[in-house]
């Protein structure tokens, strides 16, 4: 069973909040349509993150870490009593990253057959020399999401996407770098 995660957070002017969970969810959903020998369910996506970085913006809805983790070991747990042999996180928002990997970790030590994966990493590199724009990876609110929202949303939310993020000025530093800084 793939588990879907996202957050629910400010991306720019041109796409919404639930960005994250949006394309956690089509990427999991076609990662199951492409599964051959064996079978693939994908539970319904789980829109709340772990993202307190970002709760300066309007829009921003996060769990507390406590919170966050008990959700998903609880999610996980339950999927895994149903009789389901194993349960996989497909996450959305690079700020799940580290708790849905601390979480895994503590998970398979007690014995529930649970991974992760960010959706971006595995194609990450490849991704990169794709890009048109100055930030040549995945980033927030940046071409790699809008281009994927674009192409899972539907002809009328991909214009709208495009019209909005038309005239925006390029961002090569995400938001939470201090201006001026290079740590991105």
């Amino acid at each position: 069973v793939l588990i879907p995660t996202g957050s629910i957070e400010q991306h720019g002017d041109h796409l919404p909040v639930e960005t994250d969970t949006l394309l956690s969810a089509a990427v999991a959903e076609m990662a199951a349509a492409a599964m051959r020998e064996t079978p693939v369910l994908v539970a319904p996506a789980v829109p709340f993150g772990f993202t307190p970085h970002h709760l300066g913006w309007p829009g921003t809805i996060s769990l507390r870490l406590d919170t966050y983790l008990a959700m998903l070991a609880d999610i996980a747990r339950s999927i895994i009593e149903a009789g389901f042999p194993r349960a996989i996180f497909v996450n959305g928002h690079g700020g799940n990253s580290a708790p849905l990997r601390s979480l895994v970790g503590e998970l398979v030590t007690d014995g529930v057959p649970v991974g992760m994966v960010d959706y971006f990493a595995p194609g990450a590199q490849a991704l990169a020399e794709t890009l048109t724009g100055g930030l040549k990876g995945p980033g927030h609110a940046c071409e790699m999401e809008t281009a994927l929202l674009m192409a899972v949303s539907g002809e009328t939310a991909a214009e709208g996407i495009a019209a909005r993020s038309r005239d925006l000025p390029a961002r090569l530093v995400q938001p939470w770098i201090a201006p001026g800084g290079t740590d991105d």
